[in-house]
């Protein structure tokens, strides 16, 4: 087995706090290995994994083709990065080793790539190209952002930490846009992987009578409670699960057991053709259930579980690679 490779470029100067010294990890795979690579680097990071996608525009900024460099299969493809704290750097290394051998992927391993970093350089770095997002009614503001709300705006407020969930990436658009056009006043909403809390948040601006959240990082979850209170959502609750529990919504949400009428569920595909079921009988009968996190070439294997629920499909969205469904469940037959 080859060794990892060492530091694509000359390690940053020693910082002046342990705290800040952190590692990014980074593989560039075919558009199939996506998920699965993504999975991987999430049990290897407490912050959170990037996925950086190599689209390509022309100068007329009409057709966006996607490049860059190729993947471990030789196929062009997206670059998936985490980051890990050096004093966690060489069980994180171990650990990869071991999760992409057992995927049947340990050549792989070789092509990763190691580069020294400052957290606070990379999150000032990161806060620099947030951008307002609008859905509807809806407009995200990442601070620092201070954009003007248009008459008749929705302003959710988000500080976004490491969290995933800025608003800017085709799946939230999606979520959000499919909140605006589903919530009624007085709803109740279940967000289950809530990530920064975006989707939670933007469900309580909405008029959501109650909102449960939950998420089975805590850094997710710490963020995502701040967002709450950094836009005075008191309808808005979040809580932190276990991986179990969030796979049977079994006593992981602080809801009084009985279904919600909006459900989301942004994640990927196939964390949510696991939950398929949960989801479905968390969701009332004329309630509506939005799935995203989709890539394109995992939509069939979603739609066919689908299937096997009592939800009925209502809308595919698409937003380049990415599939969001706007799903119902059949009312009761009096």
């Amino acid at each position: 087995m080859p060794s990892a490779p060492k530091s694509a470029g000359p390690r940053a100067p020693a910082p002046a706090r342990r705290e800040d010294e952190w590692w990014r990890v980074s593989l560039t795979v075919a558009v199939d290995a996506l998920e699965l690579t993504t999975a991987i680097f999430e049990q290897v990071t407490p912050a959170g994994v990037v996925v950086d996608w190599p689209f390509q525009q022309g100068e007329d900024f009409g057709e966006v083709t996607l490049g860059g460099d190729a993947g471990a299969g030789g196929a062009l493809g997206p670059r998936v990065c985490c980051y890990v704290p050096a004093s966690q750097l060489s069980d994180a290394r171990a650990l990869l080793r071991a999760l992409l051998e057992r995927a049947g992927r340990g050549a792989e391993f070789a092509a990763l790539e190691f580069d020294a970093q400052r957290r606070s350089d990379w999150e000032t770095a990161f806060h620099r190209y947030l951008q307002p997002v609008r859905a509807g009614r809806l407009l995200v503001r990442p601070r620092p952002c201070a954009e003007v709300p248009q008459r008749g705006e929705i302003v959710v407020n988000l500080e976004p930490g490491l969290a995933f969930g800025t608003g800017g990436h085709p799946t939230t658009r999606m979520a959000l846009a499919a909140l605006e056009r589903v919530i009624q006043p007085g709803d109740r909403v279940l967000d289950v992987g809530t990530g920064s809390g975006i989707l939670a948040c933007a469900a309580g601006k909405l008029g959501a009578a109650s909102v449960h959240a939950f998420d089975i990082d805590p850094q997710a979850v710490e963020a995502a409670r701040r967002n709450v209170a950094l836009n005075g959502l008191e309808n808005v609750e979040v809580r932190l699960a276990d991986a179990p529990a969030v796979a049977e919504l079994d006593g992981a949400t602080p809801g009084d057991g009985d279904p919600y009428d909006v459900v989301v569920a942004n994640i990927s595909a196939g964390v949510i053709v696991t939950m398929l079921p949960a989801l479905a009988a968390n969701t009332r009968p004329g309630g509506h259930c939005l799935l995203g996190g989709i890539i394109a070439p995992r939509l069939p294997r979603v739609a066919a579980a689908v299937r096997a629920t009592p939800l009925q499909q209502h809308e595919v969205y698409s937003d380049g690679e990415w599939r969001s469904i706007s799903l119902t469940r059949a009312p009761r037959v009096r």
